[in-house]
């Protein structure tokens, strides 16, 4: 039948029989030489079939006796995938090919129209850096989207580690493609808007070059960095621009960088596996450099020649030892591997003087993890990597060594042996039962500070205390000298001091999402009583709402330091937040006062706050204590914006404390505006960065509010095409997108994370394309999963993600009514792949099609926990047997539900390993049902590639065509039948297996 559609088609495409083709003059084919081809028309001339290179692997399995398709979709289907045709469907302004079983990806790599490419290639916004003297504005270009040969560059994957070996980079880096400066104010200290400010080029840098690891002299006098020259085998460089001219002279027009050596004329072998491989010293003279060992160090022998095995790999599980791991991605796997995981991660330290433009090594060739210098410069602390490695857990876990070196002198000190981190229970509040987070204290010159657990690490354990502050006075540096400090009752999170030693410590408990936030006067830190603590905040820490925001800091003039930020005049610190609130984000800046012997509590006092947006009827009250002043906005103040703080500026040395900020708006794109908070109003626009995305202005975008059966609230964004009007076009099909998250309390579930006038851009990994396609977008949607009390939100996982789903699609067939019911479509990315899956499995009548990109969907897979699921498999099996959508493939097959699955062959994300999306893929096929599997090459967990983006696009919009049109209400009623059925008899058979879920099983 397949071979008498093939014909029917052609004949419709005015072509002739494949038998026939070749007597066809201006046809080439090649329909059965193992590759599959394309028809496309010549002007002026007949069709032609041509065959471009395979790249992206693509298998499809399509089924047809209970599938019914228009004309134009059946070309897609059957016929196709017998014949192996790929052929253009009638719509002209775009690809709309289809291929056929088991196969590559026909053409290469598809696009999916001029529309979307331009969206794709739409430019990045620049990135932005205050120098440390918040008197200039360093303007980064951010590069293009890279392309396929930029991904093929060669890449090692060791311990967790991705690597270029020839450059000692991070794989995949790339780098900014130009630096701009511009002052912030004048020679008075008046701001210098948009326009008026002249723009400092850093220029003499090698043509077509890129930039990366910028860092700021401390003083703010000079620009360190690494340049990544345009040839791919290139090492990078250290470069340095001073940023020098005289007060009195006009503002120069370039500032010339130059590339630093050592002092005979050799290049500086950086290497930055790692991370940064430079650092300033706090004299602003020097630079900490990392290298790779001069003379380089011989290759170990399974580097030099044919790779022979030099042992086996020999693993040993210990009686009664826990060590559980979860589903870690580039492993070590043997003795070879150690041994050149070892020579690529060993580096020198160098201390450059750019004086004498000499460097002298600080120590000798180590596995050195990360160094950084004391507040006064004198010493420098560094941890190094320490065998034995492990084949279980990654990099980050290895067993390493934490040492003080003398910056100007001799003196050696080991502060601590840290062993192998692969006993840690997998609860997320669980840590390494040693020590841990060794830090210079910032308000000493030369202290060292870290945690030790009382608990052993374990939050299942009860204890009344969980962790405790010690601090090292050195010299001399060891663990054994620490003096204890305050002990918490939860797991230590965050510490910050102030240039007086004022301390503020936050910690947290997951199993009830708590977290409390003290803080403690100078020297309360340095006893084990924890003197003159007090509470500042205590809150669940998923309650965006009562977010009483983060606490700011800057650098410290004298030791260059980060320390807590305070005003000039009182002394009170500074706190920036996102401002959730049932209105949207409203983020804000306050000032808080610390509790002192004249006020026994802490005292908050808000500066700014986000404009508030036009009011609209049903609004929610607003809280007038959470305003500026306690007033309430008026309605001729009110403007469609949404500000967000990107720096504070000044608020010391008597100059009034003022924020650099990001306006936008629906459709004008986020820019930078200079706000006085103190003092004098006074607003001052300083960027004028254009549309990047002309082509979606007039996109309707509307923040919505719902809810779910049980009452719980739900909000999503809704995306409408430009120019629509309900009562003139009527319904739309429908793309929703949404990511599940797990909750404690019901409260926390439905609050608002998003804000009503950010602005419209399309970035290609959210769904907002399709409202090109005419399809009303309800991005984010909500999907919270809760469990309160001793519940844990995995136990009702279906139930409620069921339940969130058709509030969804009444939310946009009913309280909307701008939505298709029959023509709705969902999808995700990861673990919103993983949610697409089981709603398409255990929805009937709801969903058309489903969209899984890179998702985990074999939850056996993972055994020792996956997303926020703390229980192992054996704790829980029918948890994990349940949240498994391989488990319910036969289902899905006998529903004849449409699963895309998109996937990266390198994706390193534990669990989301690309056999998952194959996995689920060959159960579908096995039981005959409807799915298309797409394997990009060289793409990770995101996808980066260019090529890749738009082949991407390219499927989703032709899955979406094939199987979303409209359809007769007697073929919806069949496939909702048929949909019922498999889930009533899915349920049935699972009656006999004890680990089932009750609400798989119930449906």
């Amino acid at each position: 039948s397949s071979h008498y559609a093939l014909q029917w088609q052609m004949q419709q495409l005015g072509l002739q029989h494949p038998a026939r083709v070749k007597a066809m003059p201006p046809l080439r084919y090649n329909l059965y030489a193992g590759r599959w081809a394309r028809f496309r028309r010549l002007p002026g001339a007949g069709w032609q079939v041509s065959v471009p290179a395979a790249v992206p692997s693509t298998v499809g399995t399509f089924c047809n006796s209970h599938h019914s398709h228009s004309a134009n979709n059946f070309l897609g289907t059957a016929a196709i995938a017998a014949a192996g045709a790929v052929l253009l469907a009638t719509r002209p302004s775009r690809s709309t090919e289809s291929r056929g079983v088991g196969c590559a990806a026909a053409n290469g790599y598809e696009t999916p129209g001029a529309d979307f490419v331009s969206l794709v290639d739409a430019p990045p916004t620049p990135s932005v850096s205050v120098d440390p003297t918040e008197r200039w504005l360093l303007l980064l270009d951010n590069p293009p989207m890279p392309n396929l040969a930029q991904l093929c560059l060669p890449e090692l994957r060791l311990a967790g580690l991705r690597f270029d070996p020839q450059r000692r980079l991070p794989a995949r880096v790339s780098g900014f493609t130009g630096m701009t400066l511009r002052p912030l104010f004048d020679q008075l200290g008046r701001p210098l808007a948009a326009g008026s400010a002249p723009e400092v080029q850093v220029e003499g840098l090698p043509p077509q070059s890129k930039v990366r690891s910028i860092t700021w002299r401390p003083d703010g006098g000079a620009l360190a960095f690494v340049v990544l020259p345009p040839e791919a085998n290139a090492e990078p460089q250290l470069w340095f621009a001073p940023l020098s001219f005289a007060q009195d002279c006009p503002l120069p027009r370039t500032f010339l960088a130059e590339r630093l050596f050592d002092s005979s004329g050799n290049p500086l072998r950086l290497n930055g596996i790692r991370g940064s491989p430079l650092q300033w010293h706090p004299d602003c003279q020097r630079l900490l450099l990392t290298c790779g060992p001069w003379p380089p160090l011989p290759q170990p022998e399974c580097m030099t020649g044919v790779r022979v095995p030099a042992a086996p790999s020999v693993q040993d599980a210990e009686p009664g030892v826990k060590a559980p791991a979860r589903t870690y991605a580039d492993l070590l796997k043997t003795p070879d591997d150690e041994d050149e995981y070892e020579w690529h991660t060993t580096t020198q330290l160098l201390l450059y003087d750019l004086e004498s433009r000499s460097a002298r090594p600080l120590d000798g060739p180590a596995k050195n993890r990360q160094a950084t210098f004391s507040p006064d410069g004198k010493f420098m602390m560094v941890s190094k990597t320490e065998r034995p490695f492990s084949f279980t857990v990654g990099d980050n876990r290895f067993a390493r060594k934490i040492e003080v070196l003398e910056v100007d002198g001799s003196g050696r000190w080991e502060v601590a042996r840290l062993p192998l981190k692969d006993k840690i229970p997998t609860f997320h509040d669980a840590c390494e039962d040693f020590p841990r987070s060794f830090a210079w204290r910032a308000d000493k010159p030369h202290s060292i500070s870290f945690w030790k657990a009382l608990d052993g690490g374990d939050p299942s354990k009860a204890a009344d205390l969980r962790d405790q502050l010690f601090t090292i006075e050195g010299p001399p540096f060891s663990c054994s000298t620490a003096s204890p400090g305050p002990a918490l009752g939860l797991r230590a999170s965050d510490m910050q001091t102030a240039a007086d030693g004022t301390a503020i410590i936050s910690a947290y408990r997951w199993k009830d999402r708590k977290m409390i936030t003290w803080t403690f006067p100078p020297g309360g830190i340095d006893s084990a009583e924890g003197s003159g603590r007090q509470l500042l905040f205590e809150r669940n820490f998923q309650d965006k709402y009562k977010d009483p925001g983060s606490f700011q800091q800057w650098r410290d003039p004298t030791t260059r330091k980060f320390v807590l930020r305070r005003l000039g005049g009182d002394g009170a610190l500074l706190l920036v937040g996102t401002g959730a609130s049932p209105q949207g984000l409203r983020p804000f800046v306050d000032t808080l006062l610390l509790p002192t012997i004249e006020h026994s509590t802490a005292v908050t006092e808000r500066l700014w706050r986000c404009v508030a947006g036009p009011s609209k009827p049903g609004d929610e009250p607003e809280d007038p204590g959470m305003e500026v002043n306690g007033v309430l906005a008026r309605e001729a103040d009110r403007q469609p914006f949404y500000e967000r703080p990107a720096s504070l500026l000044a608020g010391r040395d008597g100059q009034p404390l003022s924020m650099l900020m990001w306006r936008e708006a629906t459709d004008k794109p986020p820019n930078l505006f200079l706000r006085r908070l103190e003092g004098d109003p006074m607003e001052v626009q300083i960027t004028q960065f254009e549309h990047p995305q002309p082509a979606i202005l007039g996109v309707q975008k509307q923040l919505v509010t719902y809810s779910r059966e049980d009452g719980v609230e739900l909000n999503a964004t809704m995306y409408l095409p430009p120019g629509y009007d309900a009562q003139r076009d009527g319904r739309l099909p429908c793309l929703m997108w949404a990511y599940p998250r797990e909750y404690k309390t019901k409260a926390t579930a439905g609050q608002k994370s998003s804000s009503p006038y950010s602005f419209v851009r399309a970035p290609w990994s959210r769904p907002m394309f399709w409202t090109l396609r005419g399809y009303a977008v309800f991005d984010d949607c909500g999907m919270p999963v809760i469990g309160e009390g001793d519940q844990e939100p995995n136990d009702k996982f279906i139930e409620q993600l069921t339940m969130n789903a058709r509030a969804a699609v009444d939310a946009v067939v009913n309280q909307l009514g701008v939505a298709d019911a029959d023509r709705i479509c969902v999808g995700g990315h990861s673990y919103g792949a993983f949610m697409t899956a089981h709603l398409l499995a255990h929805t009937e009548g709801l969903f058309r099609a489903g969209i899984c990109r890179s998702g985990a969907y074999n939850r056996s897979l993972t055994p020792f926990g996956f997303q926020y699921e703390e229980r192992s498999y054996w704790e829980a099996p029918g948890t994990y047997h349940a949240m498994s959508p391989f488990s319910h493939a036969k289902l899905l097959a006998e529903k004849q539900a449409p699963l895309l699955f998109i996937h990266g062959v390198d994706d390193p994300n534990s669990g989301t390993q690309p056999q998952q999306s194959e996995r689920l893929f060959a159960g579908l096929k096995g039981n005959g049902g409807i799915a298309r599997l797409v394997l990009l090459p060289k793409e990770q967990h995101g996808y980066q590639a260019r090529e890749s983006i738009l082949h991407a696009l390219h499927e989703m919009d032709r899955w979406l065509e094939l199987y979303n049109q409209p359809r007769s209400t007697e073929e919806r009623q069949v496939a909702v039948a048929r949909a019922v059925e498999a889930a009533r008899c899915y349920g049935a058979d699972r009656q006999n297996v004890p680990s089932a879920a009750p609400a798989a099983a119930k449906l």
